[in-house]
């Protein structure tokens, strides 16, 4: 009579001669969770944390479901991840096992898939979004306080584009120093230049909206299709693509890019400058977590530097050299 087929994966069970080789493994109990990383999180009340996602989309998560926390990083229930309310991506994520008692009975790390084919943003879709400027919130401030003829080539130089994700919103496009649209940040910002946070983060990707899955999107900085046009200027870089834009106009004797984010100062990005001079410049706060970066970068044979010139003034924690030179010109007019 044959054997039923067992539903238990081979590499569980108990070896016929356990006695003397001690072989005996079972699947492992628990509640099973998923390693996350964060940008931010934090506990907004006693039963609830908001955690804000590498993609900069906000999430509530239960505080039952979070089994694990350290810096920026928590364990998060699989039951939670798996509801159809979550879009928190976990997918290729570490995983372990969280017994009754508190006890961790198993830790796995997925295999890494091979990587996905880049797909690019098609030109002419980008194209098509550097218009409509008069209903672009970030190009009317702007022209508060710059020239017209300026911000006019400014917009043109870094292909600036205008949404329908939101009334007045933007598209900083990240393209390549090969010409690809790698992707499009979308961002709402009000008329006094600062981001839309409330009632909910005002930031998206065109190619969300696209319906192309984010394994093959593969980002770069903000700016690096300027990379060769010009081999006599250093190469500038702050976190914010509004900071580079306005640099570009106070100071047009560097090219300047963004990193999109201050978790994104990492070689994969900075790897096609590495034969450029490079300065970086920091939000104020920030310095010590970039001069990390920079002492690696510099023993790997980048011509890099940082400025602390921001953490000597009296800008509040996060601002930067947009609102330093700003607010100059508000004191001006």
């Amino acid at each position: 009579m044959g054997t039923a087929p067992s539903a238990r994966p081979d590499n569980y069970g108990r070896c016929d001669r356990e006695s003397k080789c001690g072989y005996h493994t079972h699947p492992p109990t628990g509640k099973k969770a998923y390693l996350i990383d964060f940008l931010d999180l934090k506990n907004i009340t006693c039963k609830a944390l908001k955690g804000v996602d590498l993609n900069g989309l906000i999430h509530i998560i239960p505080a039952s479901q979070v089994l694990e926390i350290g810096n920026k990083q928590a364990y998060i229930s699989e039951w939670f991840l798996k509801g159809n309310d979550c879009k928190i991506s976990y997918s290729n994520c570490e995983s372990k096992y969280f017994d009754i008692d508190g006890s961790v009975s198993v830790i796995t790390i997925k295999e890494q898939p091979l990587p996905a084919d880049p797909i690019y943003i098609d030109w002419e879709i980008m194209e098509q979004s550097e218009d409509y400027y008069c209903q672009n919130n970030f190009t009317m401030f702007l022209l508060k306080y710059f020239d017209t003829k300026e911000v006019g080539k400014v917009l043109e130089l870094y292909h600036i584009g205008t949404s329908k994700r939101w009334n007045g919103a933007t598209i900083f496009w990240q393209i390549d120093n090969y010409f690809n649209t790698r992707a499009g940040k979308i961002m709402l910002y009000g008329n006094d230049g600062k981001r839309i946070k409330e009632p909910r983060n005002c930031i998206d990707w065109v190619h969300r909206e696209l319906g192309i899955d984010n394994d093959n999107i593969y980002k770069c900085l903000f700016g690096l299709h300027r990379l060769n046009e010009d081999y006599s200027k250093p190469i500038a870089i702050v976190e914010s693509e509004k900071t580079a834009i306005i640099m570009s106009i106070v100071l047009p004797d560097f090219i300047w890019m963004a990193t999109a984010g201050k978790g994104n100062l990492k070689e994969e990005f900075i790897k096609p400058l590495k034969k450029r001079k490079i300065i970086l410049h920091p939000d104020k706060g920030e310095f010590s977590q970039w001069q990390k970066v920079v002492i690696q970068l510099k023993a790997k044979g980048y011509k890099i530097a940082i400025s602390e010139v921001l953490e000597q003034t009296d800008l509040e924690e996060g601002e930067d050299l947009a609102d330093y030179f700003v607010n100059e010109q508000k004191n001006i007019n």
